[in-house]
């Protein structure tokens, strides 16, 4: 068994169509070393009190650590996606994890 601690990164993010760029995803793991892409859904309150529902991703990068470099990449792939997918906001978090391998 391995146990180390690594930082989980969380990108959030709607999409104008059914899938996610192939490109973005290879871009990912070329940087990160893989990834994990899951289906969800999502919501917020327009200007005008109006509810939108929108069908969305969330996009799971583990990463060495949260240093400057690896924020900024990911800064770098949110702003990617907002700019691609033509969203107003892109959502990303990021925690330390202690993790276990069998």
């Amino acid at each position: 068994m391995t146990q180390g601690q690594r930082t989980l990164f969380t990108i959030y993010f709607a999409t104008t169509g059914d899938s996610v760029g192939k490109s973005l995803l290879e871009h990912v793991a070329d940087k990160f070393g893989g990834y994990t892409l899951s289906r969800t859904s999502g919501g917020w309150v327009a200007p005008d009190g109006q509810l939108i529902t929108e069908p969305s991703w969330r996009l799971e990068i583990i990463a060495v650590d949260d240093s400057p470099h690896n924020l900024a990449r990911i800064k770098e792939i949110a702003q990617r996606i907002k700019r691609e997918e033509h969203q107003e906001s892109v959502v990303y978090t990021y925690q330390t994890l202690t993790f276990c391998t069998v």
